[in-house]
């Protein structure tokens, strides 16, 4: 692991200037546990920008949601997407981070562009507190998406279509060089979005719907797939015959990584490096998760 200690010494400095706000959530302690969950806020300009960052230790949770909500900024300034970004201490550390988040695009693009099933891996049932719907019986995916040699990735699913609600499902992904990393990164990001259920609402958006939409955000693609039909057939998509073998047609040594440079003076002395990794016409992964 990269040496923290000056990180969390600037992020201490900065709190003030930054209006830093930490706040510990608690829903992880029922998958994980002894582990943080912290969502993570900080002012830059006149706008805030929100990270999230869950780990064993406390200190690198905190270290991620300030490197994620600082990454939200870096992307606004630079007017990109924060497809295929990602930061880190050093641009090495950075780069392979960046290189995970573009496989992990170009993987689930590959799966529903070329109607390619993924390869189920696992599936348990957990009972869910929603606000608007009381306690939900989701059924929890995990399923194994092609990748490079060398990589793994995984995509997980959890729905409650036999809740005998009217509801879809909620997603998380990942890829790392370890399949246990990949599995777990995953299921956080699908259980973080679960559990915040209990406080927040989803509204259901159809793919007709969401066609009309123009630069459809994040929260969007959340609405598509918590459709009921559309989260049914993306269901039936996964179960598809999967070929393992198919080639991402990706050679990850051909791909171009950009340094992503920013200039608030809130952020002078910030030690974090952020890069943009692109393919070999500098164009950037797919920016859409699901297609129709």
């Amino acid at each position: 692991m990269a040496n923290y200690e000056g990180l969390n010494r600037w992020i201490l400095d900065s709190a003030e200037i930054l209006n830093l706000q930490v706040t510990q959530l608690d829903w992880i302690h029922e998958y994980f546990q002894s582990h943080y969950d912290l969502d993570v806020k900080v002012e830059i300009g006149s706008k805030t920008y929100i990270g999230r960052g869950a780990d064993l230790d406390s200190n690198l949770a905190l270290v991620k949601g300030v490197c994620e909500s600082i990454e939200r900024y870096v992307c606004d300034e630079n007017k990109i997407s924060s497809t295929g970004v990602a930061g880190h201490l050093s641009f090495d550390l950075a780069k392979e981070n960046a290189l995970l988040e573009y496989i992990e695009r170009v993987s689930i693009w590959s799966h529903f562009s070329q109607k390619n099933g993924m390869k189920l891996i696992s599936s348990e049932e957990l009972c869910v507190d929603t606000k608007d719907y009381g306690k939900i019986a989701f059924t929890l995916l995990q399923f194994e998406m092609i990748a490079p040699f060398g990589f793994v990735g995984i995509f997980t699913l959890a729905h409650g279509l036999d809740s005998g609600v009217n509801i879809g499902g909620i997603m998380g992904a990942a890829v790392a060089r370890d399949i246990h990393i990949a599995q777990k990164k995953s299921k956080i990001e699908c259980l973080r979005n679960i559990s915040a259920l209990k406080v927040d609402s989803i509204l259901p958006t159809s793919f007709e719907r969401l066609k009309e939409i123009n630069n459809p955000t994040s929260e969007d693609s959340k609405g598509l797939l918590f459709d009921p039909n559309y989260c049914k057939g993306l269901i039936e998509n996964l179960s598809l015959k999967h070929d393992m073998s198919l080639d991402l047609k990706l050679d990850v040594n051909t791909l171009n990584f950009s340094k992503l440079n920013y200039s608030s003076p809130s952020l002078k002395e910030c030690p974090l490096k952020f890069v943009r990794c692109l393919d070999q016409n500098s164009n950037p992964a797919p920016d859409t998760e699901f297609v129709g």
